[in-house]
């Protein structure tokens, strides 16, 4: 769970796609998806065995199969998810899988304004004061079977609990996680049809000295598994792994903003 000095004051809402931007150019890393919000909200910290749903950009967690007992537990939705069947889950875990550096991206954009096209350039970086370190499963057929034999079980209790029209491509499970302690900065910059937009955002120990003893609870990239229906009728789902995510739109003020 996010502990008060790791909480953020409000915040401007970033253009909505900033974070599909920031999401997709720095997938040349190879480390799964990246979290324009990696700080901890109301439903906690993201861990590997989460199942849950973007919102807004940021992983709102439901519940996790994990059958170890212990902090990965979702206590923030009432009722809890009764859990028909727990999965072992077994976690390859690796050391400063990410360098304390700058990593950046560039890409070309077209913008359409009227009737005319113009090109500019978007650019995106994510600086690390301290290394990050992955956790990540083992694929294997028995993680995907039980996704398929609970997502639909998975799903209800997201539109149940959230009130919100998920529909069952946005359910998501956690396969990996990429964490840093809060000692990041994130900046983005893009053209859009009313001009430049840019969004900076600050870990809360970014401007001051590193401390020895941070929590290692900053998510900055996330691997997704997701089921998908097949174009043919009758055939069953499928689980892939979620290259860009599927989220809802934020709606208004959000109980799962970071910090509150």
């Amino acid at each position: 769970m996010s502990s008060t000095e790791d909480r953020h004051p409000p915040e401007p809402t970033p253009p909505r796609e900033a974070s599909t931007l920031y999401e997709s150019m720095l997938n040349s890393l190879g480390l799964g998806v990246a979290m324009l919000y990696p700080e901890p909200n109301a439903t906690g910290e993201a861990h590997v065995g989460d199942v849950g749903v973007f919102v807004g950009g940021r992983f709102v967690r439901l519940l996790n199969v994990d059958a170890t007992p212990g902090a990965k537990r979702v206590t923030h939705w009432e009722p809890p998810y009764e859990h028909a069947e727990h999965l072992q889950l077994s976690i390859d875990s690796r050391s400063a899988c990410l360098a304390a550096a700058r990593h950046a991206a560039r890409r070309v954009l077209a913008i359409e304004v009227g009737d005319y096209k113009r090109e500019d350039v978007a650019r995106v970086s994510l600086h690390l004061q301290s290394p990050a370190h992955s956790e990540s499963l083992y694929d294997s057929r028995t993680t995907d079977q039980y996704i398929l034999k609970h997502v639909r079980s998975w799903h209800g209790y997201a539109k149940q609990v959230t009130g919100r029209d998920v529909a069952l491509e946005h359910i998501m499970f956690v396969a990996g996680v990429v964490k840093t302690t809060a000692d990041w900065a994130i900046a983005l910059e893009g053209p859009g049809a009313d001009g430049q937009w840019a969004v900076r955002r600050e870990g809360r120990h970014y401007a001051s000295r590193p401390r020895v003893g941070m929590p290692v609870d900053q998510c900055v990239f996330v691997r997704c598994k997701a089921v998908v229906r097949s174009r043919a009728p009758f055939w069953p789902l499928r689980v892939v792994e979620a290259k860009e995510i599927v989220g809802l739109v934020e709606q208004g003020e959000s109980d799962t903003k970071p910090g509150s």
